[in-house]
């Protein structure tokens, strides 16, 4: 015969015999699952805890033999209060973005430039594409996070005549322009949103980032 090892069980695995035990009216392990919880940062396990030893008070109260006891109905019920096997994630603080007041335009900015300093998603997401280009251009950044932002709000709200918030933006620029990394990061932040699928291509735009590449004037 060959020797089985034996698979040690998670910390909420452990929890949820625990509190299956309680509730059937077993020995009280309710200190262990409130250490375990602890120790492991496991959501739930009060709520769990509570209607563990519901059930255990019902079981203990019901006159029948333990094996005629129908407990499918109270194990759906305390189902619903298991903790999972994943630690509680901390809540995502919402992003804080710029305010009008809060912008600021350097003094070198010619009148062109100085229109592409906006507050707000838009105005980070231009700051992010100006800050990681190799020959940085605000007009194409500024184009492609309002493409970004508006194709992305486009799904959910619409204007009084019906018409959506997506754009279409041409960059068109000579040679050696750094027409192309402001579009590959329109992708990217598209990606990061988990929306790669509104990324399209020239014969289908989704995304409406055309990108027209002109050799000359």
């Amino acid at each position: 015969m060959t020797e089985q090892s034996v698979q040690p069980i998670s910390p909420a695995e452990e929890v949820k015999l625990l509190l299956e035990q309680i509730a059937k009216g077993g020995k009280d392990e309710a200190s262990r699952v409130v250490e375990l919880a602890k120790q492991h940062n496991l959501p739930n396990v009060e709520k769990a805890l509570n209607t563990a030893l519901e059930l255990r008070e019902e079981f203990l109260k019901n006159s029948a033999p333990a094996e005629e006891f129908d407990f499918a109905k109270e194990r759906a019920r305390l189902n619903k209060a298991f903790p999972d096997d994943k630690p509680a994630k901390k809540p995502i603080e919402p992003l804080k973005l710029r305010l009008w007041s809060e912008v600021r335009i350097p003094e070198g900015a010619n009148d062109l430039e100085r229109l592409t300093y906006v507050p707000g998603l838009v105005g980070d997401m231009t700051e992010w594409i100006v800050s990681g280009a190799r020959r940085p251009n605000r007009v194409m950044a500024l184009g492609v996070a309002v493409v970004v932002v508006g194709t992305i709000i486009g799904r959910l709200i619409k204007g009084p005549t019906g018409s959506c918030t997506h754009l279409y933006i041409i960059n068109r620029a000579p040679t050696g322009y750094g027409k192309d990394w402001p579009l590959q990061g329109g992708a990217i932040l598209m990606d990061s949103a988990g929306l790669p699928h509104l990324i399209g291509t020239h014969r289908g735009l989704k995304v409406a980032t055309t990108l027209l590449r002109h050799s000359g004037n």
